[in-house]
């Protein structure tokens, strides 16, 4: 009787564990909640963005000025809208891209329209 026990235990003790890095799916984005997005515009400018893992992104560039906005993700499509600067401003509706990078130092560009921006992930949060 004590040997089932133990083995049931046992089994109880290994299988939680297993359940839960079953269950649990890994984050496509973790590695931008550290790091900053820098986005190479089609004239030449670098714009840094930060993601963060709440729901909400930052971004500052030189020829626009710093933007806030909300994220979501779903379907490998990183979609962000902006918050309007002015109260009862109508917000643009969203842009959706994938971000393809998955390490520091990943670059990868797409195509916006008629233009291309090029994307890469900085070590570190370089505002």
């Amino acid at each position: 009787m004590i040997i089932k026990n133990t083995a049931f235990a046992t089994a109880i003790i290994i299988y939680i564990p297993l359940a839960a890095c079953v269950t649990q799916p890994l984050d496509p984005l973790k590695i931008y909640y550290s790091n900053t997005l820098l986005i190479t515009q089609p004239w030449g400018e670098t714009d840094r963005m930060l993601i963060d893992a709440d729901g909400n992104y930052s971004q500052s560039g030189g020829r626009f000025p710093a933007a806030k906005g909300h994220w979501t993700y779903k379907s490998d499509q990183f979609c962000m809208q902006v918050i309007p600067e002015k109260a009862g401003e109508k917000p643009n509706p969203p842009f959706c891209m994938e971000l393809k990078g998955r390490r520091i130092g990943d670059i990868w560009t797409i195509q916006i329209g008629d233009q291309q921006a090029t994307f890469k992930i900085a070590q570190g949060r370089n505002y």
